[in-house]
């Protein structure tokens, strides 16, 4: 079991990367032809384009300096298959995150604001690990799903991404903790 957990961090930590290299991005300016809201009545102007391009890259980059050696079925994997592991698994985190938004927009919350109450938990706790659910569309195919791997998956990034938005913070790269 304690394998098993240990893959979990492991497996979603590349992920990280992707969201260090877009915080980047965005504090320095950097590809600003693709700061361009995806949709901004459906999904608000935080949702670009340059967010899904620059995770994926991260993500690329992450599982091919990490590679997580139980991926791909035990093959001996090369950096070209991990990097585009990665791209896909960075970009589908990413756009896991557009139904939350699309909800969040419906009923009138505005980007970056929470909500009230229980709703407002909720939103809260779906904001920090929407990404999960989407990496874990693809990560499926090449590693298996265990509740081990899936709960450690969510604490993870549920407390990294705490960590990593108040950094960012502190650092000027977001304008709310």
């Amino acid at each position: 079991m304690a394998i098993e957990l240990a893959e979990g961090a492991l497996i979603i930590a590349p992920l990280f990367l992707g969201f260090i290299v877009h915080g980047l991005c965005m504090r320095l300016g950097v590809l600003q032809a693709f700061a361009t809201s995806i949709k901004r009545t459906w999904f608000g102007e935080n949702k670009t384009y340059r967010g899904v391009f620059c995770v994926a890259l991260g993500t690329a980059v992450g599982f091919v300096v990490i590679a997580p050696p139980f991926l791909l079925l035990g093959r001996e994997h090369r950096a070209i298959e991990l990097a585009l592991l990665g791209l896909i698994v960075g970009a589908a985190a990413m756009l896991a995150e557009l139904p939350n938004s699309f909800l969040k927009r419906w009923m009138d919350i505005a980007p970056g604001a929470q909500a009230d109450g229980i709703g407002g938990v909720a939103f809260h706790v779906l904001d920090q690990i929407d990404v999960v659910f989407g990496a874990w569309a693809i990560l499926a195919w090449v590693a298996k799903p265990t509740m081990g791997r899936l709960g450690v998956t969510l604490g993870t990034v549920y407390i990294g991404h705490q960590l990593v938005s108040l950094i960012g913070y502190w650092l000027g790269m977001r304008t709310s903790a």
